[in-house]
């Protein structure tokens, strides 16, 4: 008896997409439960599926354990004829960090003046990240004029 193999379909991913992993099983009775880690953060996907594919979803949370550089997400499937384990399997990819929020800022150039309306979009690679704008004139402390989550 022969424990399945995995592979995921992406080998990059961002927090919050999803990755679809195929089984390979050498028998249609094998049943597989996939877990999934990144970083600190881990979870079961899928418990003894006879599914030949599941999809993993990396939390968003994996933002917060490394903001600005990719990670590596380790997925496990434990290969199961009846309630015996035949072993289990590993594949990777990566977790890519979001690029920064950028912001276009409309009307702004030499000759601006006091009281001249200033018109700024800024750009979330995710709509679940929440933006502040803060500003400042040279001489003078700065200040936040936004800090809202639906604002783009």
């Amino acid at each position: 008896m022969a424990k399945s193999t995995i592979k995921a379909s992406k080998s990059s991913i961002k927090p919050g997409e999803s990755n679809t992993i195929t089984i390979t099983r050498s028998s249609s009775s094998y049943t597989h439960t996939i877990k999934y880690t990144v970083g600190k953060l881990s979870g079961t996907v899928a418990t003894k599926t006879t599914s030949t594919s599941v999809k993993v979803t990396v939390p968003l949370d994996a933002i917060t354990q490394s903001p600005n550089k990719s990670q590596t997400c380790t997925i496990t499937c434990t290969t199961y004829s009846g309630s015996t384990s035949l072993g289990s399997s590993t594949c990777t990819f990566a977790v890519a960090p979001y690029s920064p929020s950028y912001i276009i800022a409309f009307g702004i150039g030499t000759g601006a003046y006091l009281g001249s309306e200033l018109n700024v979009n800024i750009d979330k690679e995710n709509s679940n990240f929440t933006s502040t704008l803060i500003y400042s004139f040279e001489g003078s402390p700065t200040t936040t004029v936004a800090n809202k989550s639906s604002d783009t």
